[in-house]
């Protein structure tokens, strides 16, 4: 009873609190032991949260992948300084080689690649591009910590120094950086791909940002209605019937994924719990009623029409469902 949490691959703390009112664990896409945050590992540990491995037996092909991806980065983190490095016994581009190296890359690329193995690469970028991101997000997690750590000794000090009435015009509640701002599209865009590799059409899907539904919105096709259907209130995780509600919720939400639409709005069921888009400590419930999730992230992953075909093993009837878990700032 876990749900994918995407479009990301690391999960806080506090995101995963907030997660846990409603659902008993997560999902998240991980590919390679290696690169787990040990925070993560903790969560992996105990169960609460699911790492999801596509296609186990590329995780070597992964790693070397992206160790020259690493290494390509950190040699070019300079410019020409950098580069010079690594081509220490001639000048670059000047050289007598140069011009048969540039023909031969030239020819590289005019060489047409292989449906499949064009395929193969772009799922490979992708969890390169995830991978990536995740490091990204654990180093924007911890400074985001430290600035908090070292806001909060700032106001300590001016409350020793000068008193309460002295701090009204500072302010010591800043804003930091959320990682959503940061190619929130192109993170989208990378996890349908990997999620088309491996996908279940019974899966559910759970975002704790406003902004993942409104790209969705955005680059899916207007004719087609994705809406906050139903909005639940948070589960008391101390209440005595906590494992019943858990299953109500997992039975409502997986209603909707393989429910014909036209029964469930005839049944009632929608009526039970009526959206309201804005509450605190609420899921918002979104439905794609007659698109299946392979064809919603098929689409947004921009995939030929053969390849989305494969995705939705050819399961008729199915429909996307969304989880907008909103929260107090976390």
């Amino acid at each position: 009873m876990k749900p994918f949490l995407f479009p990301f691959t690391y999960i806080d703390t506090p995101e995963l609190t907030a997660c846990g009112q409603f659902f008993q664990g997560l999902k998240v896409f991980q590919f390679s032991n290696k690169t787990i945050p040990p925070e993560m590992q903790t969560d992996f540990d105990s169960g609460k949260v699911e790492a999801v491995m596509p296609d186990p037996d590329t995780r070597l092909s992964f790693e070397t992948a992206l160790a020259e991806t690493e290494s390509w980065a950190q040699s070019h983190r300079l410019g020409a300084a950098s580069y010079a490095k690594g081509h220490r016994n001639r000048i670059p581009f000047f050289d007598a080689s140069s011009v048969a190296q540039i023909r031969q890359d030239i020819r590289r690329i005019d060489q047409q690649a292989q449906p499949a193995d064009t395929h193969e690469n772009e799922t490979m970028a992708a969890r390169i591009f995830l991978q990536m991101a995740q490091f990204f997000d654990v180093q924007n997690r911890s400074i985001v910590q430290q600035m908090h750590r070292q806001a909060s000794m700032e106001k300590t000090l001016y409350e020793e120094l000068r008193g309460d009435a002295a701090l009204a015009h500072l302010d010591f509640e800043k804003e930091f950086d959320d990682p959503a701002q940061y190619m929130l599209l192109d993170r989208l865009k990378a996890w349908s791909r990997v999620w088309t590799t491996t996908s279940d059409s019974h899966d559910l899907f759970v975002t704790t940002r406003q902004a993942v539904i409104a790209l969705i919105q955005e680059h899916f096709p207007k004719n087609i209605d994705f809406l906050p259907i139903a909005t639940l209130p948070a589960i008391g995780t101390n209440a005595h019937d906590t494992q019943e509600r858990y299953r109500d919720l997992w039975t409502f939400c997986h209603q909707l994924v393989t429910a014909d639409p036209a029964r469930i709005t005839e049944s009632g069921l929608l009526d039970t719990y009526p959206p309201t888009p804005g509450t605190s400590d609420g899921i918002q419930i979104h439905w794609l009623p007659g698109i299946s999730p392979g064809q919603l992230f098929g689409y947004l992953c921009e995939q030929t029409d053969s390849t989305k075909t494969r995705a939705t093993n050819g399961v008729k009837g199915m429909n996307t469902v969304i989880g907008l878990i909103e929260t107090e700032k976390m």
